[in-house]
C-alpha cells in the first residue's frame, strides 16, 4: 500500500473515532468546551511543529494575510466547529458526518457566487443528492414512530458545513494572494485565530470552564483530551503529509468513507443497527459523492 494511502485512511479513522468521543463528551459538558479544548490543543500542537521546522516565515508579516487567517479560524474552526460539535450531540457524528462530508458541494456552491467559478452540472446534481440526505435524516422516525430529530437539529450540521465553508474560501484566498505560505503555519495562526474567537464567544454564550472539566468523570477528561489530540493535530496532520504525494482521487475516496465508518462505529458503541433512514442518507451521499468526482 502507498504510504500516503496509509496515512490518508489512519487520518480519516482516528478522526471518525475522535468524532464519537466528541459527540460523548458534548453531551456530558458543552459543545463549546469541547471545541474549546481541541483547538487549543491544535494551537499548541501546530505552533510547535512551525516552531520545530523553522519558524513563521516572512509571508505572515503581511497584515492581510495574519487577519484572514485568523478570520478563516474565527469563522470555520470557533464558530463552525462549536455548531458542528453540538449536531454530532444531537443527531450523533454518522448523521453529521453525513452533512459535513458534502462540504465540497457548499465550497463549490459558494466559489461560484463569490468567486466566479463555474459550477458544473454534475456538482448540481450532487446538490439534489444532499437534498436527498436532508429528506432520509429529517424522515428518521424513533422505535414509537415519531420523528427522530427536529429540523433545528439538522439546521446545526448545515450551519457548521456553511461557516467551516467559509473558514476554507479565506484559506485559499491567503494561499492565492501569499506566495510562500506554509501549511503547518497557516494552521497554527488559524488555530490561535480559532483560540480567540473562542475567547470571544465564552462570556456571551456563558461558557463554564470550570463546570464543563467537572462535569466530567476522571476517564472522560483523558478521553477529553485524547480525541482532541488525535481527531485535531494528530488526524489533521496525516491528512495533510498524505496530501502531499498522494494521489488525489484516492485520498478523496478515502475521506468520503468516513460517514461509513461513523455509522459502523456508532453501531458497534451504541448496540444499535442503523435505521432504514440512515441507510437511505448513505446511499444519497454516496451517489452525490460519486458525482463530485466526475
Amino acid at each position: 500500500m502507498d504510504v500516503s494511502i496509509f496515512l490518508a485512511l489512519a487520518s480519516n479513522l482516528l478522526f471518525t473515532a475522535s468524532s464519537l468521543g466528541y459527540r460523548h463528551v458534548s453531551r456530558r459538558s458543552s459543545a463549546l468546551w469541547m471545541n474549546s479544548l481541541k483547538t487549543v490543543v491544535a494551537a499548541v500542537g501546530f505552533s510547535a511543529v512551525t516552531l520545530a521546522v523553522g519558524g513563521f516565515g516572512a509571508s505572515l508579516a503581511a497584515k492581510s494575510t495574519l487577519l484572514v487567517l485568523v478570520l478563516s479560524g474565527a469563522i470555520g474552526l470557533a464558530i463552525g466547529d462549536t455548531f458542528l460539535l453540538k449536531s454530532m450531540a444531537a443527531i450523533g457524528s454518522a448523521r453529521t458526518l453525513i452533512l459535513f462530508s458534502f462540504h465540497p458541494i457548499w465550497t463549490g456552491f459558494f466559489a461560484y457566487l463569490f468567486l466566479g467559478q463555474s459550477l458544473r452540472g454534475s456538482q448540481m446534481l450532487a446538490v439534489l443528492c444532499l437534498m436527498g440526505c436532508l429528506y432520509a435524516l429529517a424522515s428518521e422516525r424513533d422505535d414509537a414512530g415519531r420523528r427522530a430529530w427536529s429540523p433545528g437539529a439538522l439546521a446545526l450540521g448545515l450551519i457548521a458545513v456553511t461557516l467551516d465553508a467559509t473558514g476554507v474560501l479565506l484559506t485559499r484566498y491567503a494561499f492565492d494572494t501569499t506566495p510562500g505560505l506554509g501549511i503547518f503555519e497557516t494552521n497554527a495562526v488559524r488555530c490561535l485565530g480559532a483560540v480567540l474567537g473562542l475567547g470571544l464567544l465564552s462570556p456571551w454564550m456563558r461558557a463554564d470552564v470550570r463546570g464543563g472539566w467537572r462535569a466530567l468523570e476522571r476517564r472522560e477528561r483523558w478521553l477529553a483530551v485524547g480525541v482532541s489530540f488525535t481527531g485535531t493535530f494528530l488526524s489533521l496532520s496525516l491528512w495533510l503529509t498524505a496530501l502531499r504525494t498522494g494521489p488525489l482521487a484516492v485520498l478523496s475516496a478515502i475521506a468520503g468513507a468516513g460517514p461509513l465508518f461513523a455509522t459502523l462505529l456508532e453501531s458497534l458503541i451504541d448496540r444499535k443497527a442503523p435505521t432504514r433512514a440512515l441507510w437511505l442518507a448513505l446511499g444519497f451521499f454516496a451517489a452525490g459523492f460519486a458525482l463530485l468526482q466526475l
